[in-house]
């Protein structure tokens, strides 16, 4: 069988990447604290979270990669992975909010104030850098205040409300930032969750009642649109409904989902489209089979440090990202061998494994453990000494998302 070529590249760059970013965290495994080993806690969710990080760094890195070589093809496979990636942390996000609040209930005041002190700093110092680079990379005068003011303000309120497109003295602002696009998401998913999930639980008729709303609603969208991204995050509360009244299944059927999860996520990459409707049943099976499954793999040291780090290694790519392009197109790298055009776009996520475990010490963990009160804190400020979900406990963790 005759592969052809940008599918041969894409292969080796994905399996090079996946291997040489988990031994990049094994080697920086001292350097994060990781979530401590317990029995209540979903360490291969942890592990997933990291697949799902360098899945979609690998994703923007590969196109990267394709035009170094000259190559024209859009790189659907190579663009699917990043986007069950996408969707895996939407499944993620709700599956770990709706298990925390089934089990010790929700305090909505409690809930926005953690979602804020764990996305946002890191956030605000993604946008103050590319201002900074953005400006340094349009080389431009500065002939309108007024205008730089406002690209300003909507580089900063992106991640939030999302405003694209983003200009910063007409440079585009987007190859710096422009994967904050699903944070707009899951802010949105903030604010109405506390309010489904505290009516859901009232009464069995009102959750039934929004479960087949939110169905319409989906079929809907799904009918005029086509793509649509809001039912990915149904996913996980499902999921974690699921759980909730299946705690656990036999073993002889845990080992036959791992195979079966990679058999998903094989047709995940295969099935055209994106967010289709046969892509959310697909999402769907897949986080169950691996939520059920809990693949010993997933639990590995070097992918719990990746997924530690995953909101940093997440958001800071096209800080990275960026540069090392520009620079290497001034290099002239389309003339340069293959090998060289590899290493090039390895370097992204290999020097993003760093970089994202000192703003994780720096930046995220300050914010996650600031004490604000002697209470308790609940969603987003979880005590030092535990960094990890965990189930059936009074203090929940505080990095759910990523």
């Amino acid at each position: 069988m005759n592969i052809p070529n940008y599918v041969s590249i894409q292969v080796a760059f994905f399996i090079s990447a996946y291997l040489i970013v988990i031994a990049t965290g094994s080697l920086l495994r001292t350097t994060v604290k990781t979530p401590t080993t317990t029995k209540s806690r979903y360490a291969h969710l942890d592990g997933l979270r990291a697949l799902a990080a360098i899945g979609v760094v690998a994703c923007h890195t590969n196109q990267q990669l394709l035009a170094f070589f000259g190559i024209t093809e859009v790189p659907e496979y190579g663009n699917r992975i990043g986007i069950i990636s996408v969707q895996m942390f939407f499944a993620l996000t709700s599956f770990l909010f709706t298990s925390r609040a089934l089990d010790v209930g929700l305090d909505s005041a409690k809930f926005y104030i953690g979602r804020v002190r764990r996305i946002v700093p890191l956030y605000m110092f993604v946008a103050l850098c590319t201002v900074v680079l953005g400006i340094f990379m349009a080389a431009k005068p500065v002939d309108d205040l007024g205008a730089l003011v406002v690209n300003v303000i909507d580089i900063f309120a992106y991640g939030f409300i999302g405003s694209a497109p983003l200009t910063i003295l007409d440079f585009n602002a987007e190859r710096l930032i422009g994967i904050a696009w699903t944070l707009s998401f899951e802010w949105k998913f903030y604010v109405v969750f506390p309010v489904l999930f505290l009516l859901a639980t009232s009464s069995k008729k009102l959750g039934l009642l929004i479960v087949f709303v939110l169905g319409a609603l989906a079929a809907r969208d799904y009918y005029l649109i086509g793509e649509v991204i809001w039912p990915f995050f149904v996913v996980g509360s499902l999921a974690a409904f699921l759980k909730k009244n299946i705690p656990a299944i036999p073993g002889y059927l845990k080992s036959a989902l791992n195979p079966l999860s990679i058999l998903l996520l094989i047709v995940a990459i295969a099935v055209p489209g994106y967010f289709s409707a046969g892509h959310l049943l697909i999402a769907t099976a897949l986080f169950i089979v691996v939520l059920y499954g809990e693949p010993a793999l997933l639990k590995g040291k070097a992918l719990q440090v990746i997924g530690t780090i995953s909101y940093s290694y997440y958001l800071l790519q096209y800080l990275v990202l960026a540069p090392i392009v520009l620079i290497a197109w001034h290099m002239d790298i389309a003339a340069a061998s293959p090998y060289w055009k590899f290493a090039t776009a390895l370097l992204i996520p290999i020097l993003l494994v760093p970089i994202s475990c000192l703003t994780y010490r720096l930046i995220e963990q300050p914010w996650m453990h600031a004490k604000t009160s002697k209470a308790p804190a609940v969603y987003g400020a979880e005590p030092a000494k535990d960094e990890g979900l965990q189930i059936k406990r009074s203090v929940p963790a505080a990095d759910l998302v990523r």
